[in-house]
């Protein structure tokens, strides 16, 4: 079996396009040379390297003069207590001191905190309302945020055979038809945060949030169908990467692969 790169599909061997998506398959010689693995060649042998050698013993620390302290002989003269006869009362410098309101004389410092004798203001309490109080605003149906992740219905519906469509693949099989009715489609995420809106819808296929939110756009000229990329997250025709603001024709079974991962097929329902 060969899987295909787009829908991951299988197929039997031989098929050279995939029998959902349209895209070209790779050949089996080239499958199993991305299954084999690589050997190695002999110039890439690296030989092993020789074992390391063994630390050598730590030497012996010497003592360090800082740590075991000075010295006797080192120390600076030892302090000497004066004699109570040189000893004076010091209660003639705190007469000096300037007094507080109160009348002490109990010096104050810069550390010593300032306790104001006004009263506190008093504030009046701001009214929280409550979820009753809350004016409910309505949203119109357009404007419903919608859910993270749409349900994807197990069996899409099916257009009437003849209709031109995008078929969208996901999880290897065709899981949404949109018919092109219109003249221009654009393609794209809904997200009604940044007002995007789009035709076609890809948000149940995108997990990731790959795709934009206003991707590229499909639109027709006469009789022939272009399409014309608006985003660079990456638009693909087949295995041709279009650049945004360049506008590509398309052929039926073309397929339109966004950012990388989904896989939409330009077709008309047999």
């Amino acid at each position: 079996m060969i899987t295909c790169p787009i829908c991951q599909s299988e197929n039997e061997v031989g098929f050279t396009e995939c029998i959902l998506c349209g895209a070209p398959l790779p050949t089996e010689e080239e499958t199993n040379a991305e299954a084999a693995p690589s050997l190695q060649t002999p110039e890439e042998v690296v030989a092993p390297s020789a074992p390391a050698q063994a630390p050598s013993p730590p030497l012996p620390l010497e003592p360090s003069p800082l740590a075991s302290g000075p010295t006797p002989a080192q120390a600076g003269p030892a302090m000497t207590v004066p004699p109570p006869s040189l000893m004076q009362d010091s209660s003639h410098l705190l007469s000096s001191l300037p007094t507080s309101s109160s009348g002490s004389s109990t010096p104050h410092s810069a550390m010593d905190p300032i306790v104001s004798t006004q009263p506190a203001p008093i504030y009046e309490q701001s009214h929280l309302p409550t979820p009753e109080e809350i004016p409910q605003t309505t949203r119109s149906p357009e404007h419903t945020v919608p859910t993270s992740q749409a349900e994807i219905p197990a069996q899409p519906v099916i257009p009437p055979s003849g209709t031109l469509c995008l078929i969208v693949y996901f999880e290897r099989r065709p899981a949404y038809y949109l018919p092109v009715i219109y003249d221009e489609i654009l393609i794209g995420r809904t997200d009604p945060a940044s007002n995007a809106y789009p035709d076609m819808d890809v948000t149940p296929f995108d997990p990731e949030l790959a795709i934009s939110r206003k991707h590229c756009y499909l639109y027709r000229e006469g009789e022939e169908y272009f399409i014309y990329p608006i985003s660079n997250s990456g638009t693909q025709v087949n295995q041709e990467m279009i650049d945004i603001g360049t506008k590509k024709r398309l052929h039926e079974g073309d397929v339109i692969i966004l950012s990388g991962r989904l896989a939409i097929r330009f077709t008309r329902i047999q």
